[in-house]
């Protein structure tokens, strides 16, 4: 698959710069923030289990990438999989 062209305020930094980087492996996660749960429950979780998290059903949540926050997102059904849709970058 070829790498889009990426622009950049950055003069000298070239998109060939952006390919020796374009493979490294990151971690992705969307956070969900689950107010006083205890270990005990966790062990409970099982197929059909429903947790009540602090997001409002239209709110955003955050997605983190290595760590940090880079855009924020809603969830969305995509066929018989749930999926996350960006709706605003950090």
């Amino acid at each position: 698959m070829a790498s889009p062209a990426v622009a950049t305020a950055e003069p000298g930094f070239s998109t060939e710069a952006w390919a020796a980087v374009n493979n490294l492996p990151c971690e992705v996660t969307v956070e969900l923030a689950l107010p006083d749960i205890r270990l005990s429950e966790v062990l409970e979780f099982g197929l059909g289990t429903v947790l009540e998290t602090r997001w409002a059903a239209a709110a955003d949540v955050p997605l983190r990438v290595n760590g940090e926050i880079i855009a924020w997102c809603e969830f969305e059904v995509v066929r018989d999989r749930l999926a996350v849709r960006l709706t605003e970058l950090a």
